[in-house]
């Protein structure tokens, strides 16, 4: 049966005259990180711990709390207020939701249970169109499918 093949983890890292093993790991938006340790394979497992770390997921909340900081600024005062009661009831509805696991028939269920209990067709429109902005933004910003990344 053959040896395994030992890997030789001073031979990847940068050695210091401080007697540190220097390595870099690369965080969910691709900036480098410098990480320290003394001994080489210590320092091994640390990257490799760093770089599998599963991702946080986004939730709904997040993302509708992040349009709404973004959307204050770009509308009137009054429109704002006229989406303050579906933002409202959508977040209750889908807050702890994880953002990328939404899908259409979610949506379309909610929309044609509003529209049973008498909501008006501009009513519905606007929590659809509501949604719409949100998810959006979000792609725009990236934060829909962090979740995804690692």
């Amino acid at each position: 049966m053959p040896k395994k093949k030992q890997i030789d983890y001073a031979s990847l890292y940068t050695l210091r005259k401080d007697g540190l093993y220097m390595g870099y790991w690369h965080d969910e938006n691709g900036c480098r990180h410098a990480i320290y340790d003394r001994d080489a394979e210590k320092l091994y497992a640390k990257i490799e711990q760093k770089e599998n770390a599963p991702a946080i997921p986004i939730t709904f909340n997040v993302i509708a709390e992040s349009w709404e900081r973004i959307h204050t600024e770009r509308v009137g005062f009054k429109t704002m207020e006229a989406y303050n009661a579906p933002l409202r009831r959508l977040k209750a509805r889908y807050g702890d939701l994880i953002a990328d696991k939404a899908t259409p028939q979610m949506v379309l269920a909610y929309l044609s249970e509003l529209a049973k209990k008498g909501y008006a067709r501009r009513s519905v429109q606007m929590y659809k169109d509501i949604l719409n902005m949100i998810y959006n933004t979000a792609i725009v910003d990236g934060k829909a499918t962090e979740a995804e990344k690692k």
